[in-house]
C-alpha cells in the first residue's frame, strides 16, 4: 500500500490563546431531528453543516457539544474554518473528540468534483486529558492544519503523514515530531448531497517515528503502535515505538523490508542539468535512495506541478519544465545517499550519465526526518 509524506516548515507555534474564537456554547446540546423541537428541513444554504451534525447526533445522541465558532486572525481574509466542535467522550477510555468544519462545503455545492465535498474531508483529533472543559491546544492545532489544507489545495488523507516545525507543540505535547492521519473509526466517511466527507483523525508521531513511516510501512507501524496502544487516542508523553526493548526487533524489519513509499511533496528544483537540494529535500531523496531504489523500487517527489522521478537502472538524468526523471544503479544507491549526506553548502556530486546534485542552504530550513535511525 503507497503512502504519501509531506514536508512543512516555517510556520507559526501552536500555543494556548492562538486560537481565535468568535463564540462557544458548552452548555446546551443542539437538538437531534428525531426529538420535539426537531430542526427545519435543510436548506441549501445549510445542507453539508446538517449532514455533520446529524453524524455526530448518531454518535453522541445524549452529549452536550462545545462548539468554538472561529475568526479570522489579523492578516488573514477569513478564518480556515467555521468552526470546532469538542465532545467528552466516554470510550474506549474517556477523552476530548474535536472535529473540524469547513474543509468540505458546509452550504452549497460550489467545487467542480460530484464525488467530493470540498476537499473531501474533516479533520479530528482524540485527546486524552481530564480537563473539565476542552483544552485549546487541539483546536489550535486542527486550525493550523485546516489552513496548511487550504494554502496546498492538498488534503492530507488517511495514510498521509507530515513533519511538524521544531517548537510547534513544544509547550503543549513535548516530544511529537510529526502527525499520522487515519481514518476517524468512529465517524468515517458519510456521504452528503455535496459529495463524500471523510473524518480524517490526526495521531502524534514521536522520536523517529516520522523517519520510520519514510523508512517503513504506515500499516505495519500502524500495527506495531496498536501493541503499545490499542486505541490510538493521543496520549500526552507518549513513548515512541522505537524506545524500548522492541525497538531493535523493528530496525532490523525495516532492513529486511523497505519501504512502501513510493511519494512524497518538498520543494525540489534544477537549474543548468543540476539537481538543486535543500535540507528537507536531501533528505527526503537519502530516504528514497535507501530504501526505495536499493529494494529496486522507484519513488517520485512531486513540488507543485514538477515531479522528479527516480528509478533503479544505468546512470541516467534528464530534466526538463515539468520534472526530472534520474535512473540510479540499485547497487550504487546507498552510497550516493551516503555522498549527498556529506555534502556542504554550495557543494556538487557528480555521477554518470550526467547526473549532478547541488545542495544549497536555503534559509532556515530543517529536515523533515533523520536519513538513518
Amino acid at each position: 500500500m503507497t503512502f504519501i509524506i509531506v514536508a512543512i516548515a516555517g510556520v507559526a507555534l501552536v500555543a494556548v490563546g492562538y486560537l481565535f474564537v468568535r463564540g462557544r456554547s458548552g452548555d446546551v446540546r443542539r437538538e437531534n431531528a428525531s426529538e420535539p423541537g426537531a430542526l427545519p428541513p435543510m436548506s441549501a444554504r445549510e445542507i453539508g453543516r446538517r449532514h455533520i451534525d446529524q453524524a455526530l447526533d448518531r454518535l453522541y445522541p445524549t452529549q452536550r457539544e462545545y462548539r468554538f465558532g472561529l475568526s479570522a486572525k489579523p492578516g488573514e481574509d477569513e478564518a480556515p474554518l467555521a468552526e470546532i466542535v469538542a465532545y467528552r467522550a466516554s470510550t474506549p477510555v474517556p477523552h476530548w473528540h474535536y472535529i473540524t468544519y469547513g474543509l468540505s462545503e458546509l452550504g452549497e455545492k460550489t467545487s467542480t468534483d460530484p464525488s467530493l465535498s470540498g476537499f473531501g474531508v474533516e479533520y479530528t483529533l482524540r485527546l486524552v486529558d481530564d480537563a473539565a472543559e476542552p483544552p485549546t491546544w487541539p483546536m489550535n492545532l486542527l486550525r493550523w492544519l485546516a489552513k496548511l489544507v487550504w494554502q496546498t489545495r492538498e488534503p492530507l488523507d488517511p495514510k498521509h503523514s507530515m513533519d511538524v516545525p521544531d517548537g510547534l507543540l513544544d509547550e503543549v505535547s513535548p516530544g511529537v515530531e510529526g502527525l499520522a492521519f487515519l481514518t476517524d473509526p468512529d465517524l468515517a466517511t458519510i456521504q452528503t448531497p455535496n459529495g463524500a466527507v471523510t473524518f480524517v483523525s490526526a495521531i502524534p508521531l514521536m522520536a523517529r517515528e516520522h523517519w520510520l513511516l519514510g523508512a517503513w510501512d504506515f500499516d505495519k507501524y500502524v500495527d506495531v503502535l496498536r501493541s503499545q496502544q490499542s486505541d490510538l487516542l493521543w496520549r500526552v508523553g507518549r513513548r515512541s515505538v522505537l524506545e524500548g526493548d522492541g525497538s531493535s526487533e523493528i530496525l532490523a524489519q525495516v532492513e529486511r523490508d523497505g519501504s512502501s513509499q513510493s511519494l512524497d511533496f518538498t520543494t525540489l528544483s534544477w537549474r543548468d542539468g543540476e539537481l538543486l537540494l535543500d535540507q528537507g529535500s536531501r533528505t527526503v531523496l537519502g530516504k528514497f535512495l535507501r530504501y526505495r531504489l536499493a529494494y529496486g523500487r522507484d519513488a517520485s517527489i512531486v513540488s507543485g506541478e514538477q515531479r522528479t522521478t527516480v528509478s533503479p537502472g544505468e546512470w541516467a538524468m534528464q530534466c526538463s519544465s515539468t520534472g526530472c526523471s534520474l535512473s540510479i544503479p540499485r547497487e550504487e544507491a546507498r552510497t550516493l545517499a551516503d555522498d549527498l549526506d556529506a555534502m556542504k553548502d554550495g557543494a556538487t556530486v557528480l555521477r554518470p550519465g550526467g547526473a549532478r546534485f547541488r545542495f544549497e542552504v536555503i534559509g532556515n530550513s530543517e529536515p523533515d526526518q533523520t536519513g538513518t535511525p
